[in-house]
């Protein structure tokens, strides 16, 4: 969520809150719902997801032949991809196979998937292989199309093996597929693709008008930034039209999360295994607990249904949405921020009298368990003390139960920085970043600050949120990094509670916060992270100290689909920043001289074909030196430097 739209144009009166200035590319696209390939002109082909079998080579022929674009649209040639895919392939034991089988990928990907070339070979391997990896995941259903979190059938999943919790990663991840026929049918699955008659009429708040509305039973089993992840993806396919007839169906949603997590305060609450962050230090499964997860993930849900309505010419919808993602906004920034731990915290619910059920700072086990806690890094760890535990500020809300903050700083206290909330004041839990005492491990980003007692206490194998590594913690907070990194821009939304002269992340300075270095180098041991037995592999959790997956190989956790790798890439360290205009905006997080050159390629994006380079002298690709913008190899902007760089799409 970045950013503004700001130019009026036909259809559209106001201005709207998010991901772009002006909205003269969806004004074209808006009433246009068509997918398009790279020649524009020619629409994508459709096909009924109920003319054959998944499987069939009929469908994979259609399907191929809809998105097939011809060598010359693209820079970079498909014969490493082709190669790394068919190593990937013959490493595996296809056990499951979706729509599109082994046999079928290189095709597939190198119609459909961005290309990327840098001279860090192991990243490029990483990015195949996740490409690779996530087209397993689309799987052809009575339904249409759905997008899998594990290959294999799993006890707590709904209908054709979906679950709800990586929906907005697999909505980030798939919007650069340039079919956009699967996310389609996706958003729709969630939304439209349940039984019965949808929302009872009865339900507070939610509109008649959304009879549409029919969700899968399993939609809010766990917490999401769904409708944000819709806005988002409309940010870089252009078709808006999609995003705003689906609407309805996303407010009645929103009503719904009301009426079944918002406290009196006007905080959301979630056990933390409904965030999917089971045996967490501050979780509970009982208690009804203000998290950062959920108060953020419905603050950017509220500011995208503002937008939305805007498009759609519903002023008093926008309104109302609107004044909902401030408020909530206010309250997450003046309530979850631990102003002693300086980081965002989860609030512990304690009713009167009755003290929490684990003394904050003490193992389940009792004191004597301490003992038991892994450091791996002695020193640092061992010198450090946990964040204090203080009580909360007095409500600005009323209806509050009495509450203190968990003892633990946790990853989920960047969570805020994905959309954009937190303001310079809050700058500082950034520091915990890269300290070995905080969240920095040699296999990647802790779930939990290192030096808590309560580190890796809850056991091994049961999913634990209490320290060990996750790829989806990991992208949360990478992408939430990209955002503090970047100087904000002229239509971010500054915080509601901050004065009018509070500045944001981007205009707080000290030398020891991280920097465009320190992405790169988190984003790296990610990378790395990426092996079991030396071979490409992405599972549940990992081990922080020794990069062992805890689930080891087991067929379960093979291939799954929970993070995100290429957004991070796309967005964070080439810079594209997907907008709502006709502007093409890239902010590289590289840092200034680290490659020569690198090429992201063959990019969908507002029904054009992209082509992003970097080439120091111009000898690499041939051409040009220097960071060059291209659509549909029409040269856009250029420049010498490694800097932000925009261009108009013509």
């Amino acid at each position: 969520m970045t950013g503004t739209l700001l130019s009026p144009a036909p259809r559209v009166k106001a201005n709207l809150p998010l991901c772009a200035r002006s909205a003269s590319a969806v004004l074209r696209s808006l009433f246009a719902p068509q997918s398009r390939d790279i020649r524009r002109e020619t629409p994508l082909r459709r096909t009924s997801p109920h003319q054959s079998h998944p499987s069939h080579p009929l469908t994979l022929a259609l399907l191929l032949l809809a998105t097939t674009a011809t060598a010359a649209d693209f820079l970079l040639p498909a014969t490493a991809l082709r190669a790394d895919i068919a190593r990937f392939n013959a490493l595996d034991t296809e056990t499951v196979t979706n729509h599109i089988p082994n046999a079928a990928a290189a095709d597939f990907l190198a119609a459909n998937a961005p290309r990327f070339d840098c001279p860090d070979r192991e990243l490029v391997e990483i990015w195949n292989f996740r490409w690779w990896t996530f087209r397993k995941h689309l799987k052809h259903t009575p339904d249409g199309f759905v997008v899998t979190e594990f290959l294999t059938p799993v006890k707590h999943a709904g209908a054709h093996n979906t679950i709800s919790c990586a929906t907005g990663f697999h909505l980030a991840e798939g919007r650069w597929l340039r079919d956009s026929r699967f996310l389609d049918d996706y958003t729709r699955f969630w939304l439209r693709g349940g039984s019965g008659a949808g929302v009872p009429p009865a339900t507070p708040g939610v509109s008649p008008g959304a009879a549409t509305y029919r969700p899968q039973p399993h939609f809010h089993k766990f917490s999401s930034w769904f409708a944000a992840a819709v806005w988002d993806r409309a940010c870089v396919t252009g078709d808006f039209a999609f995003a705003t007839n689906l609407l309805d169906d996303l407010v009645a949603d929103y009503r719904v999360w009301e009426t079944e997590r918002r406290l009196p305060s006007g905080l959301f609450w979630q056990y933390d295994v409904k965030d999917g962050m089971e045996e967490s230090i501050s979780g509970s499964r009982t208690a009804q607990q203000p998290r950062p997860t959920i108060n953020s993930y419905m603050t950017a849900n509220a500011r995208a249904l503002a937008a939305l309505a805007q498009l759609a010419q519903r002023p008093e919808l926008a309104k109302d949405f609107s004044a909902k993602a401030d408020e909530l906004h206010r309250l997450t920034l003046d309530q979850l921020w631990d102003n002693e731990a300086q980081f965002f915290k989860v609030r512990r619910a304690v009713a009167a009298g009755v003290p929490p059920a684990v003394e904050p700072g003490v193992p389940p086990g009792g004191k004597g368990a301490k003992d038991q806690v892994r450091n791996s890094n002695s020193s640092a760890l061992q010198n450090s003390q946990p964040s204090p535990g203080g009580r909360m500020p007095p409500s600005t809300s009323g209806g509050t139960p009495a509450a203190t903050f968990s003892s633990a700083r946790e990853a989920i206290g960047f969570v805020p920085w994905m959309f954009h909330l937190p303001d310079a004041r809050h700058s500082a839990a950034w520091l915990q970043l890269t300290g070995p005492a905080g969240f920095h491990a040699p296999f990647g980003l802790t779930t939990a600050e290192r030096r808590h007692p309560q580190f890796r206490t809850h056991g091994t194998g049961k999913c634990e949120w209490d320290g060990p590594v996750w790829p989806f913690a990991t992208s949360q907070t990478l992408t939430a990094l990209a955002n503090f990194l970047r100087v904000p821009r002229a239509g971010d939304l500054q915080s509601p509670s901050a004065s009018p002269s509070t500045s944001r992340s981007g205009d707080f300075k000290s030398p020891a916060l991280p920097n465009r270095s320190d992405y790169l180098s988190a984003l790296l041991t990610y990378t790395r992270s990426h092996r079991f037995h030396g071979q490409p592999y992405i599972g549940e959790y990992l081990d922080e100290t020794t990069g062992a997956w805890l689930k080891g190989n087991a067929e379960r956790s093979r291939h799954y689909n929970h993070s995100t790798f290429a957004d991070l890439i796309i967005t964070g360290l080439v810079g594209l920043i997907p907008r709502a205009d006709d502007t093409i905006e890239v902010n590289p997080l590289l840092p200034d001289g680290t490659w020569d050159w690198f090429c992201l390629d063959a990019v969908p994006y507002h029904g054009r074909t992209l082509t992003i380079l970097w080439d120091k002298t111009g000898e690499h690709y041939r051409k040009g030196a220097g960071l060059r913008l291209f659509a549909d190899g029409k040269l856009l902007t250029e420049t010498n430097r490694f800097t932000r760089v925009t261009g108009k799409l013509n």
